[in-house]
């Protein structure tokens, strides 16, 4: 048995090149006893950051096409071959990943790039150069502190000394809130989310999707409550109702601030944990979490990845019902997992936290034991363990458990009904409900009520 302090990983989804579906959470095998501390998930691998501040990497390359997280021959579970990255004895305090790239950022604050550079989003102002080992990204002033990074597919934002955003990478849509599209930009680029350069804005977290970006911030100075501010590939309503004419730079999401004053709710000052996220990003979708543990979810919904019941667009931020009290989320392209503290009083009786996932499910990604559509969030409940955080790639998904034993496969999985009809919606049902939807109106955008 795994000493009790000793942290480890699980994952479900899509683990291997040939896309079978692993529907429930195995423990992954390949970490040696260490203590895993944080975790990040990218489209095909996955980045488990330790205790001692090394990396072990785990997935699949363009140029090897190696299996995501491998499955080997273990009674226990999985066997996951990883390797470690090496980054010149730099101690690293958290990783995050990419489509094809893996990036972490040093106790001192100084940002390390790996993996394909399509796009230039390494941001090593080398081209388009892959990196097989990491390199340290020098396109930030010197001297300053990066306090947070963030990937969407091909672009990248960092939070530097909690007042900078510097975005590099791919411009299509104007994801990178320059003005103006492009190509890509091969360096990292500060951008102002205010046109008033006086107007200094302390930003609480940021979030890329696959071609927008999103920036919680508040203006300390005068004490006001916390903003949104979007930019990007304004399709799917993603970037919260926003003028889409002035889509390739920073917008204030008026849309957020209505529904926070009519529900009486506020953007959470900061994360329960320090390296976790208010803000979260998946291909066309975001979720932010308020300061009573509730998400508000707006974007594309047309696999109810926004947990609201149905499969409509939203321009208007929704409560994903059913969810509070979150300690950490995660949103993967069109999936999310939540984790929520239990109730002090049930503490006794139960585990601490409990797991939620809702969404697109095709591979499994939610690991509810089948690869059924969630409208709304479901319990995952084949772990007992402590949890301690979570990651979401594009068709997998990861929990940072106490390192135990999980549940019987053939454990009972939890559903949740609306109104009396099951939520969980086989694919086939899914793809004629969908296309029900579809068809009742032109634009399946549903905005929010007033």
């Amino acid at each position: 048995m795994t000493d009790s302090s000793i942290s480890t990983v699980y994952a479900w989804g899509c683990l291997n090149r040939r896309g079978a579906a692993q529907t429930y959470p195995l423990q992954m095998h390949g970490l040696s006893g260490e203590n895993a501390m944080s975790c990040a998930a990218g489209t095909d691998h996955s980045l488990v950051l330790l205790s001692c501040g090394a990396v072990w990497v785990c997935g699949q390359a363009d140029d090897c096409r190696s299996d995501v997280l491998r499955q080997g021959t273990s009674d226990s579970g999985m066997t996951f071959p990883m390797q470690q990255a090496k980054f010149d004895g730099a101690r690293i305090s958290s990783v995050a990943a990419g489509d094809s790239t893996s990036y972490a950022i040093s106790h001192c604050g100084k940002v390390y790039s790996w993996g394909q550079g399509r796009y230039a989003v390494l941001g090593h102002n080398d081209g388009e150069q892959n990196h097989i080992m990491p390199a340290r990204i020098r396109g930030f002033p010197e001297d300053s502190i990066v306090r947070r990074i963030t990937c969407g597919r091909w672009h990248c934002a960092a939070l530097v000394d909690r007042h900078q955003v510097f975005l590099w990478g791919r411009n299509h849509c104007g994801q990178l809130g320059l003005g103006f599209l492009s190509r890509a930009c091969v360096t990292p680029v500060k951008i102002l989310l205010e046109p008033d350069e006086d107007c200094l804005l302390s930003v609480r977290d940021l979030a890329a999707g696959e071609a927008h970006t999103v920036v919680i911030a508040e203006a300390g100075h005068a004490g006001l409550d916390a903003r949104a501010y979007s930019w990007g590939d304004p399709n799917d309503s993603r970037l919260g109702g926003v003028d889409v004419r002035l889509h390739h730079s920073p917008q204030l999401v008026k849309t957020i601030n209505h529904t926070l004053e009519r529900l009486r709710l506020n953007i959470a000052k900061e994360a329960q944990q320090p390296k976790n996220s208010i803000v979260s990003c998946g291909i066309a979708h975001t979720l932010v979490l308020t300061t009573t543990g509730q998400f508000l979810a707006w974007g594309c919904g047309k696999y109810g990845q926004l947990g609201y019941g149905d499969l409509w667009d939203r321009e208007e931020p929704v409560v994903v019902p059913g969810v509070h009290s979150v300690l950490t989320f995660a949103t993967g392209n069109r999936h999310n997992i939540a984790v929520q503290r239990v109730a002090e009083a049930h503490a006794a009786l139960a585990k601490r936290e409990t797991v939620y996932a809702w969404g697109s499910n095709a591979f499994g990604e939610l690991g509810l034991g089948d690869t059924n559509v969630r409208l709304q969030p479901a319990t995952l409940c084949t772990l007992n363990e402590s949890i301690k955080g979570c990651a979401a790639g594009a068709r997998h998904s990861l929990v940072l458990a106490r390192a135990s034993s999980t549940r019987s496969r053939n454990a009972p999985w939890n559903r949740i009904s609306i109104h009396g009809d099951s939520e969980e919606i086989s694919i086939f049902h899914f793809d004629v409900l969908r296309n029900k939807f579809k068809d009742r109106r032109q634009s399946h955008v549903l905005p929010g009520s007033h």
